[in-house]
């Protein structure tokens, strides 16, 4: 084979090389973007009632999910939240009659509580517990002596604090058992 040839022949090999790996650096660039991330995560569960403050305020917020979507209503304000779940996050917008807000919560990693920031301009705090502890209290209000030992027995739970801070704690129970007050 002369010199000619052989360099020839080399410059075939090279570009043959730079081919195939053109090629298959196009075709794995294409692929990756339709793989699913390893890392990405599940939506996390915003579905319920939870209890929630503000500086100045706070509200009962009623969280429904589907999918990602969540929307959410607080009556005592008449207001609404529509948003999305993205792994433990929730970003969105809430309304109150002509006024509205943007924001973003992060929830705990049990699930009980989240954290948040609205109003982009004051960045306040929206933080949050589940309702659920509260919920598994039986009030018993047959007659006046079984109400009455429902609000002690809830107080007393309340004083104990027994129930967990991230479930609503003995905050949530006083709550319930001063519902049951009626002063009028």
């Amino acid at each position: 084979m002369t010199p000619f040839f052989a360099a020839r022949q080399d410059r075939l090999l090279l570009m043959l090389i730079r081919t195939v790996a053109l090629i298959g650096a196009l075709a794995l660039a294409g692929l990756l973007p339709a793989m699913p991330q390893a890392h990405a995560q599940d939506a996390a569960n915003w579905t319920g009632v939870w209890d929630t403050k503000w500086r100045g305020g706070g509200a009962q917020i009623k969280f429904e999910q589907t999918g990602t979507d969540v929307k959410g209503v607080y009556p005592l304000y008449n207001g609404r939240i529509e948003a999305k779940a993205e792994g433990d996050k929730l970003v969105g917008h809430w309304f109150e009659g002509d006024r509205q807000g943007a924001f973003t919560f992060v929830q705990s990693p049990d699930g009980g509580s989240f954290m948040g920031r609205f109003d982009a301009a004051t960045a306040e705090w929206w933080t949050g517990v589940r309702v659920s502890a509260v919920e598994d209290v039986r009030v018993d209000q047959s007659s006046p002596m079984s109400t009455m030992r429902s609000f002690l027995q809830t107080m007393n739970e309340s004083g104990a604090d027994n129930v967990p801070r991230a479930t609503g704690g003995g905050m949530g129970l006083a709550g319930l058992a001063a519902g049951l007050v009626d002063v009028t």
